[in-house]
């Protein structure tokens, strides 16, 4: 349950390929200032001391609504 911040978060496709590299804010949010294409993806989170699970995501031109991703 806790928040964590400076988590890197990469966007991508299911193919492989990067779409984003972010990296969480102090409120352990993570925001991308132009949207991605309509699509699959993959989100991958990194963080020293901490394992997460890849997360599927499917854009489709929409507003994605906020995403809890915790920790295994």
């Amino acid at each position: 349950g806790k928040i964590l911040d400076n988590a890197i978060v990469e966007i991508r496709t299911f193919q492989g390929f990067p779409a984003r590299a972010l990296k969480s804010n102090r409120l352990g949010q993570f925001f991308a200032s132009t949207p991605l294409p309509t699509g699959d993806y993959e989100i991958i989170i990194e963080k020293v001391g901490y394992e997460f699970e890849p997360l599927k995501l499917s854009l489709t031109n929409k507003v994605v609504a906020p995403l809890e991703i915790r920790s295994k």
